[in-house]
């Protein structure tokens, strides 16, 4: 779990929701705003209770777990529980004031955090996720958390599957691409990584040239064995053998995995 999670579910932001309902007939404007701020709130504060709860259940189960493997399980169920209870209470938070995209991207952390977070995840988890972070997108298109929040659903999508779920990952990668300036030495590993997902997909929709297009500019960023060997694969398929072998011969000299 990463780091930067852990810390926004122990240490929840404090917010102020930026409400604008109308008023119900024959009721002050402002009386309904407080009661749908207050709702919003009660929300939102009982979903950072739950998800902190959940992140402390799931740090036991992580200690317990070499130690005492069915106190590890207990924690562990312990911690779904939670985390279930958590995005209950941001999806209520979100109904209460339907123009604040917070509750949708803490929604979404708790759901890769705890439900995502496994190498198989359940399509209803990931069509969850996927639909919290297109409501993000909607209501906070320049926020700064955007690109995270692209860079996970381009993942959930791609493990989605079909055509136009993958097809929507490489928009989430061209996105990324676009956000992220390409000329700063610092950002040339995380470049490559996002070239080299996005060409696998072009590789998984037939789109060959612009997979092998893809790895090779991943390369040209970041030299990384798996990239090598993804550019040699696409390389095959595209009938270029002889390429394809001496570029996997190439990194087979340099793989220490």
């Amino acid at each position: 779990m990463r780091a930067l999670l852990l810390s926004l579910l122990l240490c929840p932001l404090l917010l102020t929701p930026s409400l604008s309902p109308e008023a119900q007939a024959g009721q002050p404007l402002w009386e309904t705003t407080s009661s749908k701020s207050s709702e919003y709130k009660a929300h939102l504060k009982a979903g950072d209770d739950f998800a902190g709860a959940a992140a402390i259940a799931r740090s036991r189960a992580l200690r317990a777990n070499r130690s005492d493997l069915l106190k590890s399980r207990n924690s562990e169920a312990l911690a779904q529980s939670l985390a279930r209870k958590a995005l209950d209470s941001y999806e209520a938070a979100a109904k209460a004031d339907p123009e604040n995209a917070d509750p949708h991207y803490r929604a979404g952390e708790v759901l890769n955090a705890f439900m995502l977070d496994r190498p198989v995840s359940a399509p209803s988890s990931l069509d969850r996720a996927i639909e919290h972070w297109r409501q993000f997108e909607k209501k906070a298109p320049l926020d700064p958390r955007l690109l995270p929040v692209l860079d996970s659903r381009s993942i959930s999508l791609t493990k989605r599957g079909g055509k136009k779920n993958l097809m929507a990952a490489v928009h989430d990668y061209d996105r990324q691409l676009e956000m992220i300036d390409q000329s700063s030495d610092a950002r040339r590993v995380s470049i490559a990584r996002l070239l080299s997902n996005r060409a696998e997909l072009y590789m998984m929709l037939g789109e060959l040239r612009k997979s092998i297009e893809g790895y090779e500019r991943a390369l040209s960023f970041h030299v990384d064995t798996v990239y090598g060997y993804g550019l040699a694969v696409a390389l095959d398929r595209d009938k270029q053998g002889v390429r394809a072998r001496n570029i996997a011969r190439t990194y087979a000299e340099t793989d220490s995995s």
